[in-house]
């Protein structure tokens, strides 16, 4: 099959190359996920190891594997180490998404606050914040990391949506209105974005019933 096919190449490219990274990863993707050969995944995963011992993708897949496994304490041990290491963006996010997973919301969130106090802010920072906030229903907490990250990011098209869609989602009628008038103003400026044509569709058709 496809799949199989892939497979085979993948593993002419490493035969040849014990530096190969990426090809080792995809690899120990597609054996984990098509052919459940856990041994052999984490296998390759451990030659990616020795060639770079914190690398994010591997770092990803090994925590889920461990995850599926049962094996939360090895994972959490894992991320640690990760973080211990270098506790740069994807470090501290594979980290945070763990203790949410796991249900350790107030270690996840300080993770979450770690990552967009960081020196260099990755774009993405806030957007997870206000994700992870918002599958906490704190909706007013993620209200406000939304123009956190908009202050230092005006032009950041994920915190756009985020903050025009609570709005608009709100029981407060003047936030409703705000978002009504805050959609307006972005849909003017890029008339063709296909959230904001999204937005004011479902909009109209709330106003349509709304008078029927």
């Amino acid at each position: 099959g496809q799949f199989d096919s892939a497979i085979r190449e993948l593993e002419k490219t490493i035969a040849g190359d014990e530096s190969a990274i990426g090809p080792r990863i995809q690899l120990a993707k597609l054996v984990f996920s098509h052919r459940k050969d856990r041994q052999s995944a984490h296998r390759l995963l451990d030659q990616v190891a020795t060639q770079s011992p914190h690398e994010p993708e591997a770092l990803r897949l090994r925590t889920s594997m461990l995850m599926d496994e049962g094996k939360n304490a090895e994972a959490e041990a894992l991320l640690m180490s990760a973080v211990d290491a270098k506790a740069d963006f994807a470090s501290l996010l594979l980290r945070a998404e763990f203790f949410a997973a796991s249900g350790n919301a107030q270690r996840a969130e300080a993770d979450y606050r770690r990552l967009i106090d960081l020196p260099q802010v990755s774009p993405d920072a806030f957007s997870r914040f206000v994700r992870f906030l918002e599958d906490q229903q704190r909706r007013d907490e993620a209200l406000a990391m939304c123009v956190r990250g908009l202050a230092a990011n005006p032009a950041d098209a994920g915190l756009q949506h985020a903050q025009v869609r609570m709005l608009l989602d709100a029981e407060d009628t003047a936030q409703r209105d705000r978002g009504r008038a805050l959609l307006k103003l972005l849909r003017a400026s890029n008339p063709e974005n296909p959230e904001w044509l999204r937005l004011s569709a479902a909009l109209a058709a709330a106003d349509g019933d709304a008078g029927a």
